[in-house]
């Protein structure tokens, strides 16, 4: 890592991610204390030498909630009572051990050897396996952004705030990300 990320940096971050995108929970604002918890937690993964699990995050996260860390079980059910498009719950965990941890794992050791435009892009791929994965119910969204810009600091860039447009996201996830799924699934 370049150094650490201050706690003011990361909530500052966490907040302008928030804003920018209108991230929600259960479709309500995140509340302060959230924010403040993220912040934490952004600072501590940003800073971290070892990459620190998906699961815990959420757990740290999510304190208060009694699922918080437990990946999902069935499918999603969007507020219309639609299902959405990602993989079935019965293969969250295969796809975290088999596809997610592989992948971060050999993206921290080479993120620092591609051109900036490249390594960026693989920073936001890797936030998006994450969102493709969608292993939990709540919170998959600021929990991408976080791994995200864990790997843009890796490779010497700057924090973003932005996600890419939801299109640029829906071609990766139906595209790349389910070629990796059959990759990874044997």
């Amino acid at each position: 890592m370049t150094g650490d990320i201050s706690e003011i940096c990361a909530r500052d971050t966490v907040r302008a991610f928030i804003f920018l995108n209108e991230v929600t929970l259960k479709n309500e604002p995140i509340p302060d204390d959230l924010i403040e918890r993220l912040g934490v937690l952004a600072a501590r993964v940003w800073a971290s030498p070892k990459p620190i699990s998906v699961r815990s995050q959420h757990e740290y996260f999510l304190h208060n909630d009694p699922k918080a860390g437990e990946f999902r079980e069935g499918p999603l059910v969007n507020r219309l009572g639609q299902t959405r498009g990602y993989p079935g719950g019965t293969i969250v965990p295969q796809l975290m051990v088999q596809l997610l941890k592989p992948h971060q794992a050999q993206l921290e050791k080479k993120i620092t050897t591609y051109p900036p435009d490249v390594a960026a892009m693989k920073a936001w791929e890797m936030g998006a396996i994450l969102r493709a994965i969608h292993p939990f119910v709540e919170g998959n969204i600021l929990l991408s952004m976080l791994l995200e810009n864990r790997m843009r600091l890796l490779a010497g860039l700057s924090l973003t705030t932005k996600m890419q447009p939801k299109s640029v996201f829906d071609a990766f996830r139906h595209g790349t990300f389910m070629q990796m799924c059959k990759d990874a699934i044997v």
